[in-house]
């Protein structure tokens, strides 16, 4: 769960696993799926199962399955797709395609390019 300043739950525990809200929406794993959810508690975006997603960095957050690396924004669009096919290491991604390049610290935050 999340307590508020005052110690008081904001949201009652209630999830397998959570993580630190950014930009208004924080990731948890709840019964075998992982959402985005705001700060009510209400699940506001559903990850597909085998999705990896990082946390929102400057409304941006990216999500990776086996088969394609997506940014996403705060409405949850696709603003930029990759293949799948980067160097994925413990503290780094790396992807380059063309004009676009991302980077970014592996599970934490990341920083995309102004092009988008």
């Amino acid at each position: 769960g999340y307590l508020d300043r005052n110690g008081n739950w904001a949201i009652a525990p209630q999830f397998d696993s959570a993580d630190r809200f950014h930009d208004g929406l924080a990731i948890v794993y709840k019964n075998g799926t992982n959402a985005y959810i705001d700060k009510t508690g209400k699940a506001v975006y559903l990850l597909d199962e085998n999705t990896y997603a990082s946390r929102f960095s400057n409304g941006k957050a990216l999500i990776s399955s086996e088969e394609e690396i997506k940014i996403i924004n705060k409405n949850f669009e696709v603003i930029a797709s990759f293949p799948n096919n980067g160097f994925w290491n413990e503290n780094l991604i790396q992807l380059a395609n063309e004009t676009r390049f991302v980077t970014g610290a592996f599970c934490k935050s990341f920083i995309i390019s102004n092009k988008y």
